[in-house]
This record gives C-alpha cells, structure tokens and sequence, in this order.
C-alpha cells in the first residue's frame, strides 16, 4: 500500500525539532536538542539563562537533568545501606 504525501498536510514531520519552550521551530541555529533524551529542544533565546552562544557538545535538558539528580541520589542512597549492611557483618 502506497502512502500519498501532501505538501498543505496538518502532519507534522517526526524528525522537526521545535523549541519547547515557545513551540516554534524558529531560528534553527539557535535550537539546541537534549543530547540524552533528543525529545526535548530549546532556542538559546528561550532559555531560562540565556547563554551568550549556542553550547557546544551535549547540552542536557531541565527534565532529563532532574532524573540523573534523583538517579544519583538513590544510588547514593544503595550506597550507604550496602556499606552499612557490610560494616554490620564483619
């Protein structure tokens, strides 16, 4: 079954990052793209703390941010508990 494709089509194209922020695809340059998560973009001119240039290399997004947070802190947690656990059995 061929899929017929036209151009005034409602659907957008899944690869069209727009910014999350303003929800606009905007100025493409400035639209930095989670490199953990690659859901999340946002133009440097949206940004909470505005940056003077685009950031090179990864650039992580608040959520994705927040999750490696709380990761942390359990494995922190894990950490301590096993470490007491061992101190307990010797």
């Amino acid at each position: 079954m061929e899929v017929e494709v036209y151009p005034d089509s409602d659907v957008e194209d899944p690869d069209v990052k727009v910014c999350g922020i303003c929800g606009d695809e905007g100025r493409k340059d400035l639209l930095v793209i989670c490199s953990r998560c690659s859901d999340w973009a946002e133009h440097t001119y949206c940004m909470l703390k505005v940056p003077t240039k685009v950031p090179k290399g990864n650039w992580v997004c608040l959520e994705c941010k927040v999750e490696e947070k709380s990761s942390n802190q359990r494995q922190d947690k894990i950490g301590r508990i096993d470490g007491n656990v061992k101190k307990q059995l010797l």
